[in-house]
């Protein structure tokens, strides 16, 4: 074999680990990339959570708090307290449905649109009948009683809570929207179909969050 033969192979070799080595550069950056822009959108997504579910848990507060008042004044008969505790009760539901349509918007956004669905049918329509029923009894003149309507109010109180820390969890497990399913096998996901994965995969190591 000529030294022309041998040089031009040596040259044809070094072309083609070079188009290797650039290749895998290439790629080694774009999964750098993509794990950066991950970890990014993570604490973005995770940012932007917390305060819609702060901002919920705190409108609901509010108006159990004036719905309690104004069905324990109910009680008690005084119209002074009645009073006050009515005007209080009234500021809460304005507030309430001055902020129920964004807050049903972010909780979409934020999570998913069962969670919108679930806020509206879970509490908010539940606190509008029970509403009804405190201001009806107002309007009859009876006091007293009200053991049924306190008791959905407890209820109501319960399942408010449950509601928030249900959202937290779903924060902290990352099943929220935009993170949630990410390591799900799709076609949107090609990405994972690397061996490292599929083997990581098969050995119980990743998950599909």
């Amino acid at each position: 074999m000529s030294d022309v033969t041998v040089n031009l192979l040596f040259l044809a070799l070094s072309l083609v680990l070079a188009a290797l080595g650039a290749a895998v550069g290439g790629w080694l950056q774009h999964r750098s990339w993509q794990h950066q822009h991950w970890q990014q959108m993570r604490s973005e997504r995770t940012r932007a959570a917390l305060p819609v579910v702060e901002r919920a848990a705190m409108l609901v507060d509010k108006r159990l708090f004036a719905q309690r008042r104004f069905l324990w004044t109910l009680r008690g008969g005084d119209q002074t307290d009645i009073a006050a505790a009515l005007t209080e009760y009234r500021h809460a539901v304005k507030d309430w449905m001055e902020n129920l349509g964004r807050t049903k918007a972010e909780l979409w956004n934020a999570f998913d649109k069962d969670t919108a669905i679930s806020f509206e049918e879970i509490l908010h329509d539940k606190f509008a009948a029970n509403g009804r029923k405190l201001e009806s009894r107002y309007r009859s003149g009876e006091r007293g009683g009200l053991s049924a309507e306190e008791r959905e109010l407890n209820k109501l109180g319960k399942r408010a809570y449950e509601f928030s820390q249900t959202l937290l969890d779903r924060i902290s497990k990352e099943e929220i929207n935009g993170l949630s399913g990410h390591n799900r096998l799709s076609f949107q996901n090609w990405e994972n179909l690397s061996s490292t994965y599929l083997v990581s995969r098969l050995l119980g190591l990743a998950s599909d969050r």
